[in-house]
């Protein structure tokens, strides 16, 4: 089984927001760590593919702009999970 793990280094909700909005899709497990700006500051875990999603930390922030992150999260989620979804073979 492979897994996704969302990073964030301040713990403001970015990675929060990320991992429930990959469970809504129940997508399948990717070994995948999503990194959200903290840079060499974010574990480091050999053999892992990384990717690193650059944004605003939510923290102290309207309501607005809250929702406006975690818009542009569920976008980013859903085209990784097709991506995902794009790279396992089919059993047909």
């Amino acid at each position: 089984m492979a897994h996704v793990l969302f990073v964030c280094r301040q713990n403001a909700g970015r990675s929060q927001m990320s991992q429930a909005l990959f469970n809504r899709e129940l997508a399948e497990p990717a070994d995948v760590l999503v990194t959200m700006g903290c840079g060499d500051q974010c574990p480091y875990i050999p053999g892992q593919r990384y990717i690193d999603w650059d944004l605003p930390d939510p923290n102290d922030q309207p309501v607005v702009q809250v929702r406006a992150i975690r818009d542009e999260i569920d976008v980013r989620v859903r085209e990784l999970v097709a991506e995902l979804d794009a790279a396992v073979p089919s059993s047909g």
